[in-house]
């Protein structure tokens, strides 16, 4: 079975030694993209870069203060506090863009091309797709993709 982690603590405290759980980052991990029409971002441009120094400042607040991100994120989530710290080194929170992107785009592609559930005959181009700028401007070490 994959779970997400929370669940899983709590089901491994249930099963106790019954439990056996396997972590690999490689096998699954939990990535959350940002996404605008790219007429949003050319007209608000000035909101998309606050909003990525929001998310870069809570990326420092997080490697900076672990023990008052892990009570904040139990506060919010409502989750035990323990549950959090149980599950809180299996977690990168990290802003950034890199090759990742584009390879998981082109392998759901290229699944939904093989399994006939888009017409499209050809890999699209990806890369005229995302925007790095804003990124670049706020945090450019985040920026690792080819244009």
């Amino acid at each position: 079975m994959c779970t997400w982690n929370y669940p899983l603590i709590q089901i491994q405290r249930q099963l106790g030694p019954a439990a056996a759980v396997f972590y690999d980052r490689d096998i699954y991990t939990e990535t959350f993209n940002i996404a605008a029409q790219q007429a949003f971002i050319e007209q608000n441009a000035e909101t998309v870069e606050r909003l990525l120094r929001a998310l870069v400042k809570a990326e420092t607040f997080v490697a900076e203060h672990p023990d008052a991100a892990q009570t904040l994120m139990a506060k919010l989530a409502q989750l035990e506090l323990s549950l959090v710290k149980d599950v809180w080194a299996n977690f990168n929170y990290e802003v950034a863009l890199d090759q990742t992107l584009l390879i998981t785009l082109e392998d759901e592609t290229r699944w939904a091309m093989n399994n006939r559930l888009v017409d499209a005959a050809a890999m699209p181009d990806f890369r005229q797709h995302i925007h790095l700028d804003s990124l670049a401007r706020v945090k450019p070490s985040a920026v690792a993709i080819q244009r």
